[in-house]
């Protein structure tokens, strides 16, 4: 039987940090969002982490939402991720673009959401695989990789990709895309 277990006093961050690596836990959220459902499971072994973002029902078409933290990077994918923009990207741990999401990127993440409703879990390792089939931008790298991937090839950026992220996201959205910032 599964224990319950609660680690309210810590965040994501003391996971993602490797700061609680004795930890085997599997924690649920969920949370009202325009009359659909967020629903968030976390599982947690050691520095290894997957986050499962689920709105049920989707909204304007936004499915599930991935994240897995090897302890060296953490990965983000989706099969509508950023209005299939890029199909995932991956941010090294302890990079200034995790330090300071809001203004290096559109912050997906709530570092320091509290561990709560978690208990323990039989870990399998298969949850902590990176799938094969994602091509993963480098967020540390994103000033060249847009270079590589849209200026050299005369490929235009997007910009109404950001009008799907929520209003308080919108300009960092907009500013990571290098696009114009509206006022």
């Amino acid at each position: 039987m599964n224990e319950d277990i609660s680690y309210a006093d810590s965040s994501l961050k003391d996971f993602i940090n490797g700061d609680m690596d004795d930890a085997d836990i599997i924690c649920h959220q969920s949370t009202p969002v325009a009359g659909s459902e967020l629903e968030v499971l976390t599982y947690i072994s050691g520095n290894k982490i997957r986050i499962e973002y689920m709105m049920i029902p989707p909204i304007q078409g936004q499915e599930d939402l991935y994240i897995v933290s090897d302890g060296e990077y953490m990965y983000m994918w989706g099969n509508s991720f950023l209005g299939g923009v890029m199909s995932g990207f991956k941010v090294a741990i302890g990079s200034e673009s995790m330090a300071a999401p809001d203004e290096s990127m559109a912050e997906f993440v709530d570092f320091d959401m509290p561990m709560i409703d978690c208990t323990s879990w039989d870990v399998d390792p298969l949850y902590f695989t990176i799938p094969d089939d994602v091509d993963f931008m480098d967020m540390d790298n994103l000033e060249e990789t847009m270079m590589e991937d849209f200026g050299m090839g005369g490929v235009s950026i997007d910009c109404s990709i950001c009008d799907q992220m929520p209003a308080e996201e919108k300009a960092s959205c907009l500013e990571a895309m290098g696009c114009e910032i509206e006022e």
